[in-house]
């Protein structure tokens, strides 16, 4: 595999710092116009990929990552919000292109998430997955749609290690959000922000809890058809999988994930690298 790459951001904001986003945030919520500009002055925005739904008959908000249940978590806030059946309408298979193709413009995301951030009236929720699991399928996304991540090819024994070898040596900053880690910039720039973060792997249950908890009558549900775009997973007994060539887990995916995680050095990395999740959304060390 030679030098290019498209595991970073395209186009990245000419500034990635935490000081200069909010500035830019503080200049398009006073904005008195509004389209003029906030298109052009959007890229400096800390999305990242992923921009967070706001439900504004709710006040709700919903940050969420890719990799980490983000279609279903979109799918049952739209639901919620009375939005559903408009982005199923736009596109039924493929809800994120209705969020980016219509959603950010038909409701002026990019200047009313500005607007509504700070307002102790909405509820701000995030959606969080486990890392090690979540690693597991960025790498399978990855090796998956490898034409466009990898433009010049992979070596046929490419496997997570050196994937993770390589993540490890790009611009955490600019990395691009299927890998990047799920805490975001907005949680530095705004600490506390988050009212609720909810698990994927115990969503049933917090969602329920949550519902309770604020007294919704406009309940948030996860019951929603998905598209699944995950492995083909099969029951592997080998460890070690994180030294398995890719070309093979295309063809056998591990459906226990925790056999790419059974050399304890390996792991050590793998947290190292997500430490910011596991620190912020009580992930354990040990919790594959």
């Amino acid at each position: 595999m030679s030098g290019r790459l498209n595991i970073t951001l395209s186009n990245p904001s000419r500034a990635i710092s935490i000081s200069s986003q909010k500035k830019v945030l503080e200049i398009v919520k006073r904005w008195p116009f509004k389209n003029f500009m906030v298109a052009e002055m959007s890229h400096l925005l800390p999305y990242r990929g992923r921009v967070p739904v706001i439900d504004f008959k709710n006040k709700r908000i919903l940050f969420y990552s890719p990799k980490a249940g983000c279609s279903t978590a979109i799918k049952w806030f739209l639901r919620g919000a009375g939005l559903l059946e408009e982005a199923m309408a736009y596109d039924p298979e493929w809800i994120h292109n209705y969020i980016s193709k219509v959603y950010r413009a038909k409701y002026d995301i990019n200047r009313q998430l500005p607007r509504v951030l700070n307002n102790p009236h909405y509820c701000k929720i995030k959606v969080v997955r486990n890392p090690y699991a979540r690693f597991a399928s960025s790498f399978y996304h990855a090796i998956r749609w490898r034409d466009h991540f990898f433009p010049d090819g992979l070596a046929d024994d490419f496997n997570m290690n050196q994937f993770l070898v390589l993540l490890k040596k790009q611009d955490l900053r600019l990395l691009n959000p299927h890998f990047a880690s799920q805490y975001s910039v907005w949680e530095d720039m705004y600490p506390g922000l988050l009212d609720e973060v909810l698990h994927l792997e115990n969503l049933d249950a917090e969602i329920k809890a949550m519902n309770e908890r604020y007294g919704w009558t406009n309940l948030l549900d996860k019951r929603v058809t998905v598209l699944r775009h995950a492995a083909p997973r099969e029951k592997m007994e080998d460890k070690d999988q994180h030294l398995t060539p890719y070309t093979k887990l295309l063809e056998h995916f591990p459906k226990d994930y925790g056999l790419f995680f059974t050399d304890e050095a390996f792991k050590q990395e793998v947290r190292m690298f997500y430490r910011s999740d596991f620190e912020h959304y009580g992930y354990k060390k040990d919790a594959v």
